[in-house]
C-alpha cells in the first residue's frame, strides 16, 4: 500500500455536529483504503475524540488530516489553540462526566502525541493496520 494523505477543514460554526461530520468524511475515505472493519471503528472513535477536544478546548480553524502508510493509519487534528492536552488521571473516576477522551485515544492507538508550533497545535494518533 502506498502513502496516501487526505485533508479536511471543519467549520468553526459546526460546533457539536463537527464530530459527526468528521466521521462521515472519514468513512468516505476509509472505503478507498480497504481496511478491516475493526480499523475503521477504531479510527472513527479516535477521530471523534480528537475533534471533540479541538472544538471544546481549541480555537478555529480546525483541520483534519488522514494519512495511510503501509503499517499505520495516522489521524491528525490541528487547531489554533495554545493549550496542550493532558492525560487526565482523574478520568478513571466513574462518577466524573467527561475527561476520558485522551485515555480512549491512548488505549485505541499504538502511538499518539502533540506538536505545538506557536500558532496552535496538532494532536495526532496512529492505528496499526498490519
Amino acid at each position: 500500500m502506498t502513502h496516501l494523505t487526505v485533508e479536511h477543514r471543519i467549520s468553526p460554526a459546526a460546533g457539536a455536529s463537527a464530530p459527526a461530520a468528521a466521521r462521515r468524511w472519514l468513512d468516505e475515505h476509509l472505503a478507498h483504503f480497504g481496511l478491516p472493519k475493526r480499523i475503521g471503528e477504531d479510527a472513527r472513535l479516535v477521530l471523534s475524540e480528537l475533534v471533540t477536544n479541538a472544538i471544546r478546548h481549541g480555537r478555529p480553524e480546525i483541520d483534519v488530516t488522514l494519512s495511510m502508510r503501509p503499517d499505520r493509519l495516522r489521524i491528525a487534528v490541528r487547531d489554533g489553540g495554545e493549550g496542550l492536552p493532558v492525560l487526565n488521571a482523574a478520568a478513571t473516576d466513574a462518577l466524573r462526566a467527561g475527561g476520558r477522551g485522551l485515555m480512549i485515544v491512548a488505549a485505541t492507538t499504538v502511538d499518539w502525541g502533540v506538536l505545538a508550533d506557536g500558532a496552535g497545535k496538532t494532536v495526532w494518533a496512529e492505528i496499526a493496520v498490519g
